[in-house]
């Protein structure tokens, strides 16, 4: 059949849009509040260091403010061999300012970068 003899193809399409599916609300969102009652109230048994807590006992710091930091004993003889587990208890390497752990190391290349920026900012404004 010739397109242009028949007269219906010459009427305008109705185009046939798709529905846009929509995210499913959830009522029961825990904020961040909820999520960290572990860390604060010292029932989750995870390192610090390995991030895990399946790898047996560990030792909570109590000189830690904010968290109640655990380092398992894989750790502290893995990466800390100076410190014994009384040191832990006392005063972590991260109450120390001396944790090598990712998440820390990671933290203190920023501050570095953000002094030297600093750093560099006043050089350039005083000598101008």
């Amino acid at each position: 059949m010739d397109p242009v003899a028949d007269p219906s193809s010459l009427e305008p399409r109705t185009t046939r849009l798709r529905q846009r599916r929509t995210a499913p609300v959830v009522v029961d969102t825990p904020n961040k509040m909820e999520k960290d009652t572990k860390k604060r109230d010292g029932t989750s048994n995870m390192c610090h260091q390995c991030q895990r807590s399946d790898n047996g006992r560990t030792v909570r710091c109590l000189g830690c403010t904010e968290y109640m930091r655990r380092y398992c004993m894989l750790c502290i003889t893995r990466w800390y061999p100076h410190l014994t587990e009384d040191d832990f208890v006392n005063s972590c390497p991260f109450c120390r300012n001396n944790c090598n752990c990712k998440t820390c190391l990671r933290k203190n290349i920023i501050k570095k970068i953000k002094l030297n920026a600093l750093i560099g900012l006043h050089i350039i404004c005083s000598h101008g």
